[in-house]
């Protein structure tokens, strides 16, 4: 660990502890105020069946019953990856709403799979293989010459498919 001072040095766990008390927060209670609220039983994947919920949906399902689109000017959610945007995009099909027509849905990744959903998924195209080869480069460089930091561009691509639309009103 790096720290300018002994000072920080022992802040470092003391702030990293916060957002380890945090997550539970995050994870637990939205389970619990589900088990009390939503109208409905949830389920384990393993038990899982057409039309039932899962453990893992508790939090899109509250945020959807309770806040529904357009929470704070929220009409549009990018995930972290494609795979996390297709499971929105049944969450969002099993409340009645649609991606690209109540909320832009964007996934990060580009599978496949993505031109196949309904509605097609838009997303962000990137390529590992290079992304990797940045980074090696940048490692070697470092460990040849004693040279400082120096910063790395990589472009994206942007593909545009259904799942995105106009602004929620």
């Amino acid at each position: 660990m790096v720290a300018q001072d002994l000072r920080s040095a022992k802040m470092a766990p003391i702030i990293a502890s916060y957002f380890k008390m945090v997550v539970p927060l995050i994870v637990i209670l939205p389970g619990l105020l589900a088990i009390g609220v939503l109208p409905f039983r949830l389920f384990p994947e393993s038990a899982m069946q057409p039309g039932m919920h899962s453990y893992d949906e508790v939090l899109p399902l509250m945020l959807a019953r309770y806040c529904g689109p357009g929470l704070l000017g929220l009409g549009h959610v990018m995930c972290c990856n494609d795979m996390a945007a297709i499971c929105a995009l049944k969450t969002l099909s099993g409340r009645s709403m649609t991606a690209g027509r109540d909320i832009s849905l964007v996934g990060f990744d580009d599978l496949t799979l993505c031109s196949f959903t309904q509605p097609s998924l838009t997303t962000i195209r990137f390529s590992p293989s290079e992304i990797a080869t940045l980074a090696f480069r940048a490692l070697h460089e470092e460990i040849q010459a004693d040279k400082a930091k120096r910063e790395a561009e990589y472009k994206t691509r942007f593909v545009l498919r259904d799942s995105t639309g106009p602004p929620c009103r």
